[in-house]
């Protein structure tokens, strides 16, 4: 059985890891895709240009947009299940978790998108 649980709006910073798309769900089947999107989405972030980065990341203020323009390949990165927080994250608190059960959450659990 699996367990959807969508992401929630509040994050937490940092992380101790690098980003790593093997270590993603479906890393096999999904590998190729992943790397293209990935080498496109940096060059969009490269260019720089505000007007697609607004567009892209839903943000008009240039501040925002400016603070989400970063290569997230070389930030510091951690679980998704440890990166949201709110009601169901904080209530799951995988942190406090035994091995076990943080096992489970890791093969059971996926995180996906509302939309």
């Amino acid at each position: 059985m699996k367990i959807l649980l969508a992401p929630s709006e509040t994050k937490k910073s940092g992380g101790t890891e690098h980003f790593d798309t093997k270590l993603l769900l479906f890393s096999k089947e999904l590998s190729d895709a992943r790397n293209e999107l990935l080498r496109v989405y940096t060059t969009i972030l490269q260019k720089g240009d505000i007007k697609i980065l607004s567009k892209m990341f839903g943000l008009k203020k240039e501040s925002d947009i400016l603070y989400h323009q970063k290569d997230i390949l070389s930030s510091p990165a951690m679980k998704a299940i440890e990166r949201y927080t709110g009601v169901a994250f904080d209530y799951l608190d995988y942190a406090s978790l035994n091995e076990k059960a943080q096992e489970y959450v890791d093969t059971h659990v996926i995180l996906f998108s509302n939309l």
